[in-house]
Parts: C-alpha cells; structure tokens; sequence
C-alpha cells in the first residue's frame, strides 16, 4: 500500500532534470484526430444514421474552446 519505489531528492523532477527544463511539446492543433477505435465504437453506437456518420465524425474533430468555471 501507498507509495513504493525510489524515493526522489528534494530539487529533482520526475524525469531526473534538476535544470527545469521541460520536454518538447507539440501544438495542441498538430495533434492527430482520427482514430480507428474510436470511430469502430461510435459506429457500432448507432447514434447517428449510417449516412450522417461522415458529417457526426467531422462535428467530433472540431477544436472547442477550453475554458471551464469553479464556483465555491
């Protein structure tokens, strides 16, 4: 139970940098968005007609804003 393994120095990261450096990250619009179990699930949902599938996987690929609101 609780936490096992190494246990880390005070100053050091994760992945072993002291130096605050951080790994490269790409762009969220760079990000693949098609995916065939994802789109094997939802077709076999049956949500949409089999017509209107195309248009249901296009609608789910759109980019939402991110923004949310904590209330107390």
């Amino acid at each position: 139970m609780g936490r096992s393994g190494k246990k880390r120095s005070f100053g050091t990261k994760k992945n072993g940098h002291t130096s605050g450096e951080r790994a490269s990250y790409r762009k969220f619009e760079e990000l693949r968005r098609d995916n065939d179990s994802f789109r094997k699930y939802y077709k076999a949902q049956k949500l949409v007609e089999e017509d209107e599938f195309p248009e249901f996987m296009e609608a789910m690929r759109t980019v939402l804003p991110t923004n949310f609101r904590i209330t107390g």
